[in-house]
């Protein structure tokens, strides 16, 4: 399927990818280690005990990784079209719906690489794996979860959250 994206929102889309994305070979910063430390189920405690700093810190830098983890979700969601209908900072996921894309459900994740994944639900997908299968794969492999892969992604969303 070709999907036509005007060159307003190929710009943009461009300047998120190159601001939001690291290479390989980059390491994340320490607070985004941190927040995605606590997405994993590790306390401000533990993680200030780890890293010989004091809870303060850890909690400074998580809430600021927090706001950046937002602003990035949304203006990606922004660039791409995407009508925000849920998200959960502390997952680093958003979901909305994509009207140019007749109103299909789009799912944008952050990865353990700190990476903007960006998943649309598909009917008629012909590839040997559907996007849901290949979201909720980087989803268990990011967050050491066991998700089903039939859940549609606004189960995905109640299914993380319930845990």
């Amino acid at each position: 399927m070709m999907i036509y994206i005007d060159p307003v929102t190929y710009i943009n889309l461009l300047r998120f990818t190159k601001v939001d994305t690291l290479s390989p070979t980059s390491e994340p910063s320490a607070k985004f280690t941190y927040w995605h430390s606590t997405r994993l189920g590790k306390s401000q405690g533990e993680i200030s005990q780890q890293q010989e700093i004091t809870r303060q810190a850890v909690s400074k830098a998580i809430k600021s990784q927090e706001r950046d983890i937002l602003e990035r979700m949304l203006n990606f969601a922004q660039a791409i079209g995407v009508l925000v209908e849920w998200y959960d900072v502390s997952l680093g996921i958003l979901i909305g719906i994509t009207p140019q894309l007749e109103n299909r459900t789009c799912l944008i994740f952050i990865d353990d690489r700190n990476q903007v994944l960006v998943f649309y639900d598909q009917e008629g997908y012909t590839s040997d794996k559907f996007p849901n299968e290949m979201a909720i794969d980087r989803i268990n492999e990011t967050l050491h979860t066991n998700l089903e892969k039939i859940l549609g992604f606004k189960e995905i969303a109640t299914k993380l959250t319930d845990r």
